[in-house]
């Protein structure tokens, strides 16, 4: 059994939460929705592509640390 089935849904949930909560409700305009769709497909890609391919856990691990977290603050930070 590969553990990774295991974290993988927590890891998608949190990064819907980190999208729709705060790129929706830092402000009240248009402008954050217009963000939100420009950066919504993209990580819905990459999430979906390891969510359906899993592969080892280790590189899961530092693909999570490395990449898709620090992505998720900085297009936070710029929305």
């Amino acid at each position: 059994m590969c553990p990774s089935h295991h974290y993988l849904p927590t890891y998608i949930n949190a990064s819907y939460f980190t999208l729709f909560t705060f790129s929706r409700t830092r402000a009240g305009s248009n402008d954050d929705l217009i963000e939100t769709s420009r950066t919504y497909p993209f990580c819905t890609c990459i999430l979906l592509f390891f969510f359906f391919f899993p592969f080892r856990l280790f590189f899961l691990n530092s693909f999570w640390r490395f990449f898709v977290f620090p992505f998720l603050m900085i297009t936070n930070r710029l929305t």
